[in-house]
């Protein structure tokens, strides 16, 4: 087990690093939002939401194993990945070329296919994500944000040179494409010779490999298509500039989902590690996280919903303000993305992707129906809500599966103090003239939370002892 220091240390970098990369990349989508006007950032949206759909055929849940699997057996490292490598090629290959065929099918604009097009021929890049994987399970994410985020920064400067000059979406696919590149080769240059890539194919490995990630590659499939699908019909069903609406609502909530996801790129890798050799550190280890992830969450999503019309307009300009509901709906929403970061990667780390498969298909059945219901009638609204009690939904059924109960009555368990605390001042602040009931929100609800017991000294104390060197089975 890694030391405690490292521990710490590693996740101040991934909070660090993720947060300036996720600050370029809402900077990004600001620049573009406003320099684009909303059709054409509607177009973007729309291709970026495409895109997403076919990264499934890419992944296909090798990733995520293989990233568990050199976090078990880390002197497997170079053979684990140089099979990652040669797998993830030759499926962004044929990935790309079904996201070209399909979307000559379609019969899209020009301008939307040849961004496809463009985007299609950088799916290759997507190899970098290994590389990730790796420098993740040894706990060494800071190669990962100093290799990555010159290329961020990169982007964004050519983006607005791009936008100044008065070119348009073509131009700004080529230059991320260009980055791309160039990233990537910086990336391997440095990796490589640590890794020491095996680049021969075992299929025992790949047998195994296969075997374990099927079911997950089906989960990611639902899931990509879960949280893209309402983009892609409200282009079908309302047109780009609808599309851009609801865009820069998922575009906020999704800036947000820094915290998570941060968290997890540590305590996956520890979760994997301690399953079987220190099980009491592991039950802990989640409890903690899923426990703070909803002190958060429920402060930031009442601070939106009061705030949201001003959220809008001060990112993105008065020609959003109508996505302003949709972030509403959203913002609430982030409960189900914050808790499942931490309660889906704790299946995943158990082997329990059928269930989560069979969940998710459930839970996506629901979110199409709802989405072609609600779109045509309150379009972006409509496709947020439809994401919230779809959300909703898989979340009851994973606390009533019998495989997943006992994970998910932690997380309920965890979240009853701060759902009455968040309760209770949204009650009170609703009594409130607005602009006093937005600056006391937060100090209410900690003072709720403390009186309460929903956060505790002996957290601290926990903390501390959850980052020491692992002792057999403590």
């Amino acid at each position: 087990m890694t030391t405690p220091r490292r521990l710490l240390s590693n996740t101040a970098v991934v909070i660090a690093g993720s947060a300036a990369q996720r600050v370029l990349t809402f900077g990004l989508t600001v620049l573009l939002a406003r320099g684009l006007g909303s059709q054409q950032f509607g177009v973007y949206a729309f291709v970026v939401a495409y895109m997403f759909i076919f990264s499934f055929l890419v992944d296909m849940g090798f990733e995520r194993v293989i990233s568990r699997e050199v976090a078990r057996q880390p002197e497997r490292a170079g053979q684990l990945l140089g099979t990652g490598f040669i797998i993830r090629g030759a499926l962004s290959v044929v990935a790309a070329a079904l996201a070209i065929g399909i979307g000559s099918l379609l019969h899209l604009p020009a301008l939307t296919w040849w961004c496809i097009l463009i985007a299609a021929v950088g799916m290759p890049l997507s190899i970098e994500i290994l590389v990730r994987s790796f420098f993740q399970a040894r706990f060494e994410m800071h190669y990962t944000y100093l290799l990555t985020l010159p290329g961020n920064v990169a982007f964004l400067i050519l983006a607005a040179v791009v936008i100044r000059l008065g070119g348009g979406l073509l131009p700004i696919f080529g230059a991320g494409l260009v980055v791309g590149v160039m990233t990537l080769t910086v990336m391997l240059w440095v990796a490589l010779p640590k890794i020491g890539v095996v680049w021969r194919v075992n299929t025992d490995l790949m047998r195994y490999l296969w075997r374990e990630s099927w079911e997950l590659g089906v989960v990611i499939l639902i899931f990509l298509v879960a949280i893209r699908l309402d983009q892609l019909l409200l282009f079908w069903l309302r047109g780009p500039s609808e599309l851009a609406q609801y865009a820069v609502a998922v575009k906020v909530a999704e800036a947000l989902n820094l915290i998570p996801e941060s968290i997890m790129v540590t305590v996956f890798p520890l979760l994997a590690a301690t399953e079987f050799s220190a099980p009491q550190r592991f039950r802990r280890v989640y409890e903690l996280t899923i426990r703070y992830l909803i002190v958060l969450v429920l402060p930031l999503a009442l601070l939106i919903t009061l705030e949201r019309d001003l959220v809008i307009r001060s990112l993105f300009g008065p020609g959003y303000a109508s996505g302003s509901g949709a972030l509403a709906i959203l913002a609430w929403w982030m409960f189900f993305s914050y808790t499942g970061a931490v309660y889906l990667g704790l299946m995943v780390v158990r082997s329990q992707q059928r269930v989560i498969a069979v969940v998710s298909l459930l839970a996506l059945a629901i979110n199409l129906a709802l989405n072609l219901l609600w779109i045509p009638r309150w379009g972006a609204a409509g496709a947020a809500a439809a994401n919230l009690v779809s959300s909703s939904v898989s979340f009851g059924l994973f606390c009533v599966a019998p495989q997943t109960g006992g994970i998910m009555r932690a997380c309920w368990g965890e979240a009853v103090r701060p759902a009455i605390a968040i309760a209770l001042t949204a009650g009170v602040v609703a009594l409130l003239p607005p602009n006093v009931g937005v600056f006391a929100a937060v100090p209410l609800y900690t003072a709720i939370l403390l009186l309460s017991g929903g956060v505790d000294r002996q957290d601290w104390e926990m903390a501390r002892t959850l980052w020491r060197p692992a002792r057999g089975g403590s």
